[in-house]
């Protein structure tokens, strides 16, 4: 099984050939045969419940086209953005909840950024996109509490393994300011592991040279995984302000079976 995650990077009201970056985005993951995709910034705009802007259904119909047959989108919201998070699976989706973050500061004041807990197999999948702002360290406040309510709606039921946490967590580990949030984000359950844990330097995921993107997983009973870097940007077009992150995970017995 493979799964990306990738910020796609949404313009405002469908400006900067939004539908033109959406099919090289797509094209580039059907040729990877990518088996679960965790999408942040797929913004749905309304106001007062009446949808703006929204590619939602842009996005489902050219995956469905391209053999994905599960989806899973986060709720509008009341006004402007919802938190843009979207899933797309070759596998059955079994959602466990949505998460809306009470924090909004600055810019984000009017998006109800949150988390989407869904579960694929025997693993709890994460897809979040946290607070986006690092002029203050209240930001990283912001965000540590963010990260702490998942994680306290996941142990309020039990659930410390087989966890893989994924999205945009607008911590930049080249940032020494911030080094403690990524310690936090790896350790917020026991036994995390980035999934670059064996790169000596870590990938660059939000150019021109900052790392803003995270795979995390917690207790895998996997025992083989790896990340690698899924970039859809192209000579002529740059079409998001991010490069997504893949990870293959194989069990252990169906590794055995390849020899």
């Amino acid at each position: 099984m493979e799964i990306l995650s990738y910020n796609i990077q949404c313009p405002f009201f469908g400006i900067n050939s939004y539908n033109d970056r959406l099919d090289i985005i797509i094209n580039n993951i059907l040729l990877n045969n990518i088996t679960v995709i965790l999408f942040q910034e797929v913004f749905i705009c309304s106001f007062l419940w009446m949808r703006l802007f929204g590619k939602v259904d842009y996005v489902e119909g050219k995956l469905r086209e391209g053999g994905y047959g599960y989806f899973w989108g986060a709720d509008d919201n009341w006004i402007f953005q919802n938190s843009g998070l979207f899933i797309a699976s070759k596998l059955p989706i079994h959602p466990i909840a949505e998460l809306h973050f009470p924090q909004h500061e600055g810019e984000e004041f009017f998006t109800r950024k949150g988390a989407l807990i869904f579960m694929i197999n025997d693993i709890i999948f994460v897809n979040t996109h946290l607070h986006c702002m690092h002029q203050s360290p209240k930001y990283d406040k912001i965000r540590m509490e963010q990260l702490g309510q998942i994680k306290d709606f996941l142990l309020e039921r039990n659930i410390t393994k087989n966890i893989l946490l994924a999205g945009d967590m607008n911590l930049d580990e080249r940032n020494n300011n911030e080094t403690h949030m990524v310690d936090y984000l790896i350790n917020l359950f026991e036994n995390g592991k980035d999934v670059f844990d064996d790169y000596w330097e870590k990938p660059i995921t939000s150019p021109p040279d900052s790392r803003l993107d995270y795979i995390i997983y917690y207790g895998m009973k996997y025992r083989f995984i790896n990340g690698r870097l899924f970039n859809a940007n192209t000579l002529d077009k740059i079409v998001s302000d991010h490069i997504g992150i893949v990870v293959g995970i194989e069990s252990y017995n169906h590794y055995q079976t390849r020899f």
